[in-house]
């Protein structure tokens, strides 16, 4: 991060650093054995059955908070020498500081996709198609005054084409990833023009003006049969 910018911090121990030393204490003897079992044997139900999504590195971290919890509770109440609490003090920083890390990432990342929701916003296609349901999710919503939709892969764009063809949308503005690859491209329509637009940490999406080649019902559906 010091060379690349902010970004997540995923995992417990990263996180929550004393969350290592409850763990390493809890394997010796004491009430607090039994609460550092009942912080752990959730874990490997979570990790088995989390949902990942597109977002694989925060999905799970969400259903581990109370692991968290409690692995500190054991941590502060076992960690009571005078070395013991300058190890707990020094863990207890550098959490404080990957949190720190965290909330500055947040700021970034919400001004940024704000600022990106805002520049599609401020087009001028009638509509908006957009290939990412994460990125729709985020930034549907702000662009509610155009008609917008989601479509992802094949067959999705082409019920896209034929819902805009009903419509009688003649130009879109189909909003995807920048990875370096050939636009995607409904069925039946045509680039135009092709725009980037910064997102966050560098990464861009791509909105690609493109009008109907002729009758795109058509097209859409000879293409089907």
């Amino acid at each position: 991060m010091a060379t690349d910018g902010l970004g997540f911090v995923p995992g417990l121990i990263a996180t929550t650093p004393v969350a290592g030393l409850a763990i390493a204490k809890s394997w010796g003897s004491g009430d607090h054995r039994m609460v550092g079992a009942i912080a752990l044997v959730s874990l490997p139900l979570v990790w088995a059955v989390q949902y990942t999504g597109g977002a694989a590195p925060q999905w799970g971290g969400g259903y581990i908070l109370a692991t968290g919890a409690l692995l500190i509770v054991v941590a502060t109440v076992t960690l009571t020498g005078g070395r013991a609490r300058a190890v707990l003090r020094g863990t207890a920083v550098a959490g404080a500081a990957v949190t720190l890390i965290g909330v500055a990432w947040t700021i970034e990342r919400t001004h940024a996709v704000a600022d990106a929701t805002n520049e599609l916003a401020d087009r001028d296609e009638p509509a908006l198609v957009f290939h990412d349901p994460h990125l729709a999710r985020e930034g549907g919503m702000r662009v509610l005054d155009e008609q917008w939709l989601v479509a992802t892969g094949a067959s999705g764009r082409g019920r896209a084409a034929e819902a805009l063809a009903d419509l009688g949308i003649d130009s879109i503005g189909f909003v995807q990833h920048d990875r370096g690859d050939d636009p995607l491209v409904l069925p039946g329509w045509t680039v135009v023009n092709d725009d980037r637009i910064p997102l966050v940490s560098g990464l861009f999406v791509r909105v690609t003006r493109t009008d109907p080649l002729t009758n795109t019902r058509m097209e859409y559906l000879l293409g089907c049969s």
